[in-house]
């Protein structure tokens, strides 16, 4: 994931400093459902870690969505428009 080794990725679960990707996927779906999941990394971007995910959706745009790895809060969005 972007640089970080799995066992750097446990480490952090387990003492609670983000959520695990399972989680963060799941909350997303809540929110956002349909689309098939392209893309997932965690990233550390201005002192905080951000889980980057990008999702093909049903219409065919793929959109990338960054959570904040601690809480889970949507922390930005954006969308790639097709060009064909």
């Amino acid at each position: 994931m972007a640089g970080h080794d799995h066992d750097e990725i446990r480490r952090l679960r387990g003492t609670g400093q983000i959520l695990s990707l399972e989680t963060i996927i799941a909350n997303h779906r809540t929110r956002h459902p349909g689309g098939q999941l392209l893309e997932a990394g965690l990233e550390s971007e201005h002192g905080r870690y951000v889980y980057d995910l990008k999702f093909l959706g049903d219409d065919g745009v793929v959109r990338e969505f960054e959570y904040d790895a601690r809480t889970g809060a949507l922390w930005h969005s954006e969308h790639e428009d097709s060009k064909e």
